[in-house]
């Protein structure tokens, strides 16, 4: 349970960010092995190797997280 309720409260921090919609929030995950932790401390640079998250949304990323 414990897996999926991570899960679930990764998927809402990342909703709360403008631009970041079902898609973007999946890429981003596998991307960077389901963690936020990874997500947070990743560069401009590598958010922007993600599929839909250019230089301006990754920014906004790393901002709100």
């Amino acid at each position: 349970h414990r897996a999926q309720r991570d899960k679930i409260g990764m998927a809402s921090l990342l909703d709360s960010i403008p631009g970041v919609g079902p898609k973007k929030r999946k890429a981003l995950l596998n991307a960077f092995d389901n963690s936020i932790d990874r997500i947070r401390k990743a560069s401009i640079e590598e958010l922007t190797t993600v599929k839909g998250v250019n230089a301006q949304l990754a920014e906004v990323i790393k901002s709100v997280l």
